[in-house]
């Protein structure tokens, strides 16, 4: 410029005219003149080849990192697909272990040849039953053949078990924790399962549950008097379906105890949550619950009642309708087997579904849903003409021939409730129906 000074391109860029110098202020410049200078035009070009030179530059960096960043994308999806291959197999081999280990296991019951107990007084009353059979064997219409199989079964069942109507959620690979009750609760750990973050109170409650889980002396008092029974109730309202099997195992542990402890459980609000409970999307939290609310049932007919009134049956039934789970429909059959014991109108809607079920090759379901009828047919007449008219008689005749022991106790323990001196003729009609 005139005053000999230089000043940036961007000064005088989109300027038209004179101005006033950007430098020193002290005269004007004409722009147009000052941009056709050569020495200013060669400057400007050199200035425009190094800006074109950069992007070309830019443009191929970001074609050379798009290519590395695919490459790397292509590393993970192979390691990833590894993993899960990695992953697969172990839980295969994880398995097949276990079914090994269970088989195992059943091929041990059955050497050591154990002697089942007997039902509660049936062995003082076998031999006036069997003299009743006999008494009665041309009243009520009993071939030869049926009469002689069902008195072979009395003299085979000299023992025969108690069904448990409570049942323990144990661990067996866990060590046994219930001399040392006292030094592994601390109160840091129910001070965490309280007021912890959602992942504390996991960590705590899954220790709690391994307390819970091993010993034939549960430390089901210790774990109450902590006063952690109210939150674990609130747990199963947590959109969190470990959290919530931790919580319910530990319920359904301190539900198998005596009416006292069962009695904790219920007082805690938990019935109206574990029916709603029967309905969860996660089939683990749906045996859970229905597991605890199956020993609630098995506690007294007071709790059986309180069970009822919270609408168990209809969830209970849309569960077994499915039998989509083996496990679920185990813990689902053997719970409506302890409702069945009430008197209560509420359950009689489950025949249709136990019924089916005596079709199930399953021995436990199978066991479990005999048992249920032969609760259902345990009263008045009107009872029993139910259990004839959805046409059961005849299936549970053959479940006489059985090869399980189980299934057999039930199957005649149904037909011997209904085979005293006091039957009357629609009695004898439900045992040659049923033959």
């Amino acid at each position: 410029m005139d005053c000999e000074e230089w000043t940036s391109y961007s000064n005088i860029e989109n300027k038209s005219g004179k101005i006033e110098c950007p430098e020193c202020k002290n005269h004007e410049i004409d722009t147009k003149l000052c941009l056709d200078m050569l020495v200013n035009k060669e400057i400007i070009k050199r200035k425009l080849i190094e800006l074109s030179f950069e992007d070309i530059v830019e443009v191929n960096y970001s074609a050379e990192l798009d290519n590395q960043f695919d490459v790397t994308i292509n590393k993970i999806d192979l390691e990833c697909e590894s993993a899960i291959k990695e992953i697969n197999d172990y839980r295969d081999s994880l398995f097949k272990k276990l079914n090994e280990k269970k088989m195992n296991l059943i091929n041990q019951m059955k050497k050591l040849n154990l002697k089942i107990t007997i039902i509660a007084d049936f062995k003082s009353s076998r031999e006036n039953l069997e003299k009743e059979i006999k008494q009665n064997k041309h009243e009520l219409k009993v071939p030869n053949d049926r009469l002689k199989l069902v008195e072979e079964l009395i003299g085979k069942l000299d023992l025969v078990s108690v069904p448990n109507e409570k049942r323990n959620h144990f661990f067996q690979t866990e060590p046994d924790y219930s001399n040392q009750t006292n030094i592994l609760i601390s109160k840091e750990m129910v001070h965490t399962l309280i007021y912890g973050n959602e992942n504390q109170q996991l960590n705590v409650t899954h220790h709690f549950r391994k307390l819970m889980s091993k010993g034939s002396n549960l430390p089901i008092d210790q774990v109450i008097n902590t006063g952690i029974v109210p939150k674990l109730v609130e747990f199963l309202q947590r959109n969190n379906h470990q959290l919530q099997i931790e919580a319910i195992w530990i319920l359904t542990n301190i539900a198998s105890g005596n009416s006292l402890q069962t009695g904790c459980v219920i007082e805690a609000g938990a019935l109206p949550i574990l029916v709603q409970l029967l309905s969860s999307s996660s089939k683990n939290v749906q045996v859970q619950a229905v597991w605890t609310l199956g020993n609630i049932t098995g506690d007294s007919p007071q709790s059986r009642d309180l069970v009822l009134d919270h609408g168990i049956v209809p969830p209970l039934l849309h569960i077994l309708s499915q039998q989509m789970h083996l496990n679920l429909t185990r813990s689902a059959v053997w719970c409506l087997s302890n409702l069945c014991r009430s008197k209560n109108s509420k359950v009689e809607s489950a025949l249709t579904i136990l019924a089916t079920l005596l079709s199930n090759p399953d021995v436990d379901v199978l066991a479990d849903a005999t048992r249920a009828i032969s609760h259902l047919s345990d009263g008045a007449d009107a009872k029993i003409q139910k259990i004839i008219n959805i046409g059961v008689c005849p299936r549970l005749v053959e479940l006489l021939k059985h090869s399980s022991q189980n299934v057999i106790q039930a199957a005649l323990k149904h037909h011997c409730w209904h085979q005293g001196p006091d039957s009357n003729g629609l009695r004898g009609q439900h045992i040659s129906q049923a033959n």
